[in-house]
Formats: C-alpha cells, sequence, structure tokens
C-alpha cells in the first residue's frame, strides 16, 4: 500500500509540473495573439495607404499605367494572403490555448483522483 502511495503522490508531482508548463504556454501563446493582434491594423493601414490612389491623370497613361496597375494588384493580392494569415495564426492560437486548458483540467481532474486514492489508501493502512 505504501508503495502505491508513493507512486500515486509521484504522478501527482508530475502532473503539477505538466499543469505549470501548460500554463506558462498559455502565457506566451497569450502574449503572441496579442502582439499579432497589435500589429493587424498596421497591416491593414499599409495595405490601404498603398493601393489606395487612384491611377488618373495624365502622368498614367498607356503601358505604364498598366504595369503599375498591375503591380497593385500582386500588392493587393500579397496583402489579403498575409491577412488570411494573420487571421489563421490567431486561429490557431485560439485552438491550442483551448487543447492546453482541456489538458490542464483533465491533469487536475487526475490529480484530484489521485489524492482521493492516497486518502483510501491511507484509510486501509490504519483500519
Amino acid at each position: 500500500m505504501h508503495e502505491r502511495i508513493v507512486r500515486l503522490k509521484s504522478r501527482n508531482n508530475e502532473l503539477r509540473a505538466r499543469v505549470g508548463e501548460a500554463h506558462g504556454n498559455i502565457e506566451r501563446l497569450e502574449t503572441a495573439r496579442t502582439t499579432i493582434s497589435e500589429e493587424k491594423p498596421n497591416v491593414q493601414d499599409n495595405r490601404e495607404t498603398l493601393t489606395r490612389k487612384a491611377l488618373d491623370g495624365d502622368e498614367w497613361r498607356g503601358n505604364r499605367k498598366e504595369e503599375h496597375e498591375g503591380l497593385r494588384d500582386d500588392i493587393k493580392a500579397k496583402f489579403d494572403d498575409a491577412e488570411s494569415h494573420i487571421e489563421q495564426l490567431l486561429e490557431d492560437i485560439r485552438a491550442k490555448k483551448a487543447q492546453l486548458q482541456s489538458s490542464i483540467d483533465t491533469m487536475q481532474n487526475t490529480i484530484t483522483l489521485n489524492e482521493s486514492l492516497i486518502r483510501e489508501e491511507r484509510e486501509k493502512a490504519r483500519g
């Protein structure tokens, strides 16, 4: 019985360490999410700045205008890709945080169960 208590205590110590690591990972993910979220408006502003001005007037004629419009379309597409990538990163972070929180909940439930089993083993030993 004593060996079982030692094993359960050891397992709980391992689980507590993993819970701590998971909390640390959640904090790092939250920091990354905040940083990415803060940069998102900059990407949108830069996209708007680079694609805003209309190509009208005498200075834009013929091939130069078409070439420039083609470049602007390429830039718009790159910004669209960047914005999609940012959204995907934020979604991945949300999913990973949820997964980590679920793991934490499971580990904490296991710790609680192990503590109950330890109490039962001690009662048996006394009794």
